[in-house]
């Protein structure tokens, strides 16, 4: 599971997050919403140990991610569909992935063909798509089998077939068991991905939403959205 509580962030004096609090609970895929500036990516880099808080906490499993001793055998990450060098090959890049954490060659060749990459395994990572790129990322998040799963932003670049295998792989994964966290601008791709929504604006949850439900309010993901977001949309330079 995932515990933020209390999370502060502040860049100077301008507050990126203002004591966040939320869980993301194992067996559901979990959507992650907010306008430009919610703070959204502070908020993942800060759960995968990449920014530090001013206050508060982000735990996985209940524990700070640079607690974690192995963390792709708990924690599969996405926030970069660019984070491969560009001279390396699909397969090397997953192999030195693998290498850090005790994986063997046989799990690189598993993800490869579960993400659709087997045939280009051994092509060189700056001749990809974006949408190629995008697998190569998930299969890397894979890679350790891991019960947490956090995905910025997975569906850019795919093609609809492709968009149709993340949504089914995220749900398939939730179903599993595991943890799913996935931040995204589609409205539409959440709504149909997601069991529950968490919308964030001005670093604060404004709500957190069953998307079963939203038959009940009369009202699409987009409607409750923008009328939650509209007076929180803040638009400001946030330093990485």
């Amino acid at each position: 599971m995932i515990a933020v509580r209390e999370l502060t962030k502040l860049y100077g004096h301008t507050p990126a997050l203002d004591r966040l609090s939320f869980e993301v609970r194992p067996g559901v895929v979990t959507g992650f919403l907010g306008p430009n500036g919610a703070g959204k990516s502070t908020t993942l880099r800060i759960l995968l140990g990449l920014h530090r808080p001013t206050s508060g906490e982000a735990l996985i499993g209940g524990r700070p991610y640079r607690r974690i001793r192995r963390p792709l055998h708990e924690v599969g990450a996405v926030l970069d569909a660019d984070a491969a060098h560009p001279g390396r090959t699909a397969r090397h890049h997953l192999d030195c992935l693998a290498r850090t954490n005790g994986i063997g060659r046989a799990r690189v060749a598993a993800v490869l063909a579960e993400v659709g990459l087997a045939a280009v395994a051994d092509k060189r990572v700056g001749g990809f798509s974006l949408g190629m790129r995008q697998r190569l990322g998930i299969a890397g998040a894979l890679l350790g089998d891991p019960g947490v799963i956090v995905l910025d932003e997975p569906v850019n670049g795919l093609d609809a077939a492709g968009i149709r295998w993340i949504r089914s792989t995220l749900r398939s994964l939730a179903a599993q068991g595991r943890t799913v966290l996935l931040s995204s601008h589609l409205m539409s791709e959440v709504a149909l991905t997601a069991d529950r929504v968490l919308i964030l604006g001005r670093g604060r949850l404004l709500d957190e939403i069953s998307v079963a439900d939203l038959p009940v309010r009369g009202a699409t993901l987009e409607d409750v959205y923008l009328r939650l977001t509209g007076e929180a949309a803040e638009f400001r330079a946030v330093p990485r």
